[in-house]
């Protein structure tokens, strides 16, 4: 059953921003802004009927000997409703917030003396307590439902930095070679470089030893967290970076913790730490041929991910973003990169084409 708050309101979102522009030559021109916004009464979802009590501890079922899967039948009472006369009751509600902030720097220079680019930099916070509606209703871990307070961490769509480069450079070898100008006029260089922070990451505990939540008759995804330890979480290169005999590891497995039976939701933050971010090199050589003015070939060898890094996949492996880190608590491979970015031109390998036009 699910219901939907008496007070379901309408989402609202605050966007505010101030830029300086300044021209520092004829064809270049810099921008440097801040830019933020504040979503309320955001649409969240979540268990109406918990077991246990605030701040999301069930002893009383611990010393039974529960566990979260016979819950029902081992300590109903504990439940904030009848189980088997209510079940599990979803509720929908507009009672969630977020903020982002960022600072933005743009460096524009038109096309002239033979070279165009644009330089984007953006460094920025996006908090909120739950990221959508699937992201924190059907994927653990869910929303608290005894403590709303803490749900507020990064964003499952924070990404603190990121900066894009785009270039166009006419090739002036025909200086140096000018008896071969057939040859040596009409290069071309152009590309696109990225590089990003990673998603943020949320440790669930799937055994769910809050004892708060049966994930056999949940609506809703189940709140239970890690424990962090007093280990810092260190992350590492998935090349190198090994535990236990096995690679690809993104951070020390150690610096979590699965709760012991009944006694809280975890301490973890909703999103601990940040995945894998992006380094990518997108890079065409160009050539003209011309027969006439108006009418040329143009060859193209175009190289994506030119320098061949891989591109883990980031995120949590059930969250938002369909990351590809190990983050059940409970799974022994829990730390892990278990998967690269999908498609031929961002994590597989690098791609290497040739193309060819004739332009009339």
């Amino acid at each position: 059953m699910n219901v939907m708050s008496a007070n379901f309101g309408v989402p609202m979102s605050e966007n505010y921003n101030f830029n300086i522009q300044r021209q520092l030559t004829p064809s270049t021109v810099a921008s440097l802004a801040y830019v933020g916004n504040v979503g309320r009464h955001l649409e969240g979802a979540y268990t109406l009927n918990p077991a246990g009590q605030a701040p999301g501890v069930n002893p009383g079922a611990a010393a039974l000997g529960c566990t979260a899967v016979d819950l029902p039948s081992c300590d109903p009472s504990s439940f904030a409703l009848n189980p088997l006369v209510y079940g599990e009751t979803g509720y929908q509600a507009t009672d969630f917030n977020s903020n982002y902030n960022a600072l933005q720097f743009e460096l524009n220079k038109k096309f002239s003396n033979g070279l165009q680019f644009l330089a984007s930099y953006t460094w920025s916070r996006y908090f909120d307590q739950t990221s959508n509606l699937e992201n924190n209703a059907f994927n653990d871990p869910g929303i608290n439902p005894f403590d709303f307070a803490s749900m507020y961490a990064p964003s499952a769509n924070d990404v603190p930095q990121r900066l894009v480069l785009s270039y166009y450079y006419t090739l002036p070898i025909y200086r140096f070679v000018r008896r071969l100008r057939p040859l040596t006029d009409g290069w071309t260089l152009t590309g696109i470089t990225t590089f990003q922070s990673g998603y943020p990451v949320g440790v669930f505990d799937s055994a769910n030893t809050s004892l708060t939540c049966d994930p056999a008759i949940t609506f809703y995804g189940c709140p239970d967290r890690a424990n962090r330890t007093s280990v810092a979480i260190v992350t590492g290169n998935p090349r190198t970076y090994s535990f236990g005999g096995e690679p690809n590891y993104w951070i020390n497995p150690g610096a979590f913790s699965i709760p012991a039976p009944g006694t809280g939701i975890g301490d973890a933050s909703r999103n601990p730490f940040y995945g894998p971010g992006i380094n990518n090199w997108d890079i065409a050589l160009l050539k003209d041929i011309h027969i006439t003015e108006s009418k040329f070939f143009e060859l193209r060898f175009e190289t994506y991910n030119t320098f061949n890094h891989t591109q883990f996949l980031g995120g949590s492996t059930n969250g938002l973003n369909g990351g590809g880190i190990v983050s059940d608590v409970n799974n022994p491979e829990f730390g892990r990169v278990l998967s690269v970015v999908q498609g031929s031109t961002d994590g597989e390998g690098r791609v290497i084409q040739l193309a060819g036009k004739f332009y009339f």
